[in-house]
């Protein structure tokens, strides 16, 4: 009896207290449409009890308590709602919840490229972002690295520099590849050497923007940037964990594997990237060598950051990235070379660098920041019967202040690099090493005037140890002249120490590539920018925006082969004695809402080598050149893209014109849950130069290539499945 006592008495609380429990049923629409919106989040104010919306728009929440109950209401691109009910309900049917679409707000966007971490609408440099949103919707449709991206944008072209290893150049406004600076966080790790193949081991699922400065640069940080700069800017940890894993098989018999990991406490915050790519040589035309390479990477980038007082913080991180590329004649690659099957182009190379920084508030209006890298890239390549093996250390530091006035913000600092390459001297006679250091001191002042006006003017001294100094002036300004309407001008100066590491050598793959001569002189460049946006508003639910932009490079003293020399099957280094000119405009149309997304933009590229008064356009440059992108997210979950790519005709080192092409594409996806399934498919107008003409020429077993201009691999439909947890 007693027993029976006890378990009655255990068991009236537990009855009393599931009476005041009750479940809520609802279904979420979108309050204009009246369509189902999944991914909804519904939460108890003040607890962790809650539910997501699933496809249906169906929520059920259990354990809610008698009395009135808030619910928190949320879906990005939404408004957050507080919606109070009193339980227990009067009806037992599903609520409907109308969740009324948040009006169209611009993303601020802070770029990081001039040092000051200015809006973009405040900075006077024109700069163009790739945002995150655009940078992970490459990672669904290209996670091995963010070369197609890059060609999306107008000015900017990717060139495949082989036909059989799949190499790709990043050309601005024109330039060869060699004159674009690639930085990562700021630091400058892609120059001479170990710029090789540097675009293409940069995967973007860690990235949270890029910032692109067209035209000459070098103020900002050093030699290179004489076409202009591209900033990888990496995602920093936050308190809510970011998990993301992403798979990816490509018709192309390419998988890739990435993940990638961030987190932080109150003191201490951690990034992982992990990336794998496999993936077999094809042969698309059946001509018997490679379209596409076979492909073996692997990248490994864990960073910490270490949260001190007064908002400092310590950041270290670094990258280990392996690659083997492999191409040339199928048979070879699939079992051996042979007398009849020799050739074989091959590079194995491994990129390792270190980054360290350190930002700290040093007074209410001064901030310091120091800056160190040493990175080193080895590759050996062959390429049929040469071969060639090297490699390459960089450092970097920096320190600069920013300071932070009423009206100016003043940076100024000093950087020290060096670069060291060194050629494996048992594959050659010639010995291309080379050791350059350089010193620098910078200033530069964001000047506010009043509310419309913003100046932005700034010099650079360096100091090489083999060519001397140079004094590298910048001037911009920028005006809004109404609240919408704004405009850009700006110019500035460049330079870039010589090398043997340019495309013609690569393609050469650096047989009879001589040393620079004492004789030869660093390329100088000058350019102007001009630029003109306009803002249209419709409501609060759509925007038009329309930028123009025009600009002029001059590059003198260019690096080019001596013809006497060349003719002979030999390249020699001289500076030719005109310049090249390269002047164009750019016109981008963007509308945007809160589901479409349409953009439309031209480019016009009028390159010429002064020096060369037969064929004095610059070869691989389209006068022409139109890209559109459409893409549309649905209420539930599905999103679709188009987009479009039209390349006018372009001169060819072996003064032939190329045809002119278009390129189309597709892509849709799917979220459900943790997941994001997406069929993408590229190139499905299946372009690809081998239908114009033959790209490998001579005997299979001493072949030569045809100037490459054109996609070769053709249409290529890829699987994604992506996991954010």
């Amino acid at each position: 009896m007693k027993k029976w006592l006890f378990l009655i008495v255990c068991f009236l609380p537990v009855s009393f207290l599931s009476k005041g429990q009750n479940t809520f049923r609802a279904i979420v629409k979108d309050s204009a449409d009246a369509d189902i919106l999944p991914g909804v989040s519904v939460i108890i104010k003040g607890t962790k009890i809650g539910a997501v919306s699933n496809d249906q728009g169906n929520i059920t929440i259990s354990q809610v308590p008698n009395g009135t109950v808030t619910f928190e209401v949320s879906l990005i691109g939404y408004k957050k709602m507080a919606l109070s009910y009193h339980f227990p309900l009067a009806d037992s049917s599903p609520v409907v919840i109308l969740v009324p679409s948040e009006a169209i707000e611009e993303e601020e966007v802070t770029v990081t490229s001039t040092r000051t971490n200015s809006r973009i609408e405040n900075v006077p440099v024109r700069i163009e972002v790739i945002g995150q949103e655009d940078l992970e919707e490459e990672t669904v449709m290209q996670p091995a690295n963010i070369s197609n991206l890059l060609g999306e944008t107008s000015g900017i072209q990717s060139q495949t520099t082989s036909a059989t290893s799949g190499n790709v150049s990043i050309r601005i406004q024109g330039l060869d590849g060699r004159y674009t600076q690639i930085l990562k966080d700021g630091f400058p790790l892609y120059g001479g050497f170990s710029g090789s193949l540097s675009i293409m081991s940069i995967p973007p699922l860690d990235l949270k923007q890029a910032e692109v400065i067209k035209g000459s640069s070098s103020t900002l940080y050093g030699a290179d940037a004489i076409a202009g700069i591209i900033n990888f800017v990496s995602k920093a940890p936050s308190f809510t964990p970011e998990r993301i894993v992403v798979l990816n098989q490509t018709s192309l018999r390419e998988t890739d594997l990435g993940a990638f990991f961030s987190g932080r406490t109150e003191k201490v915050g951690y990034t992982l990237l992990v990336n794998s790519v496999n993936g077999q040589a094809v042969d698309v035309n059946g001509d018997g060598f490679s379209d596409a390479p076979q492909l073996s990477q692997l990248s490994f980038a864990p960073k910490l950051f270490f949260y001190g007082k007064d908002s400092s913080l310590f950041t270290a991180g670094m990258n280990v990235t392996y690659e083997d590329r492999i191409g040339g004649d199928m048979y070879a690659i699939r079992y051996k070379t042979d007398s009849l099957h020799p050739y074989l182009e091959r590079s194995q190379s491994q990129r390792d660098y270190s980054q360290l920084r350190y930002d700290s508030k040093i007074a209410d209006n001064i901030y310091l920041t120091l800056k160190n890298s040493v990175g080193t890239y080895s590759r050996s390549l062959q390429s049929g019967d040469v071969y060639f093996k090297g490699q390459q250390w960089n450092t970097f530091s920096e320190a600069s202040l920013f300071i932070r006035e009423r009206q100016n913000n003043i940076v100024v600092g000093s950087s020290y690099t060096t670069e060291d390459f060194m050629e494996d001297k048992t594959l050659s006679l010639l010995d291309r090493s080379y050791n350059y250091s350089t010193i620098g001191v910078f200033i530069q002042d964001d000047w506010h005037p009043g509310k419309h006006l913003v100046v932005e003017g700034g010099v650079r001294e360096d100091y090489q140890n083999r060519f001397g100094s140079y004094t590298l002036p910048r001037l911009s300004m920028l005006y809004h002249f109404t609240s919408n309407f704004s405009g850009r001008l700006g110019g500035g100066m460049g330079y870039k120490s010589p090398t043997v590491f340019t495309e013609i050598a690569e393609e050469a793959g650096y047989r009879n590539v001589l040393p620079i001569d004492k004789s030869v002189k660093p390329e100088n460049a000058a350019g102007v920018n001009l630029d003109f946006t306009y803002k249209f508003y419709f409501g609060n639910t759509a925007n038009l925006t329309l930028n123009q932009a025009f600009y002029y490079t001059r590059l003198q003293s260019p690096l080019v082969e001596d013809s006497v020399s060349y003719a002979k099957g030999i390249i020699k280094y001289i500076n030719a004695t005109s310049p090249i000119i390269s002047q164009g405009l750019e016109s981008n149309i963007r509308f945007s809402t809160h589901r479409i997304d349409v953009v439309v933009a031209y480019t016009y590229i009028d390159a010429k080598q002064q020096y060369d008064k037969v064929d004095p356009y610059l070869s691989y440059v389209p006068k022409n050149r139109l890209v559109g992108t459409f893409v549309v997210n649905t209420t539930n979950k599905w999103r679709f893209g188009l987009e479009s790519f039209y390349t006018g005709q372009q001169h060819l080192p072996d003064h032939t014109v190329s045809h002119d092409y278009f390129v189309g594409g597709l892509m849709i996806s799917k979220s459900i849950g943790y997941f994001t399934f997406v069929v993408n498919g590229e190139n499905l107008t299946d372009t690809r130069q081998t239908r114009f003409e033959n790209v490998v020429l001579g005997p299979e077993t001493n072949p030569t290539f045809r100037p490459i201009y054109a996609p070769l691999e053709g249409r290529v439909v890829n699987l994604v499945v992506r996991m954010n947890f």
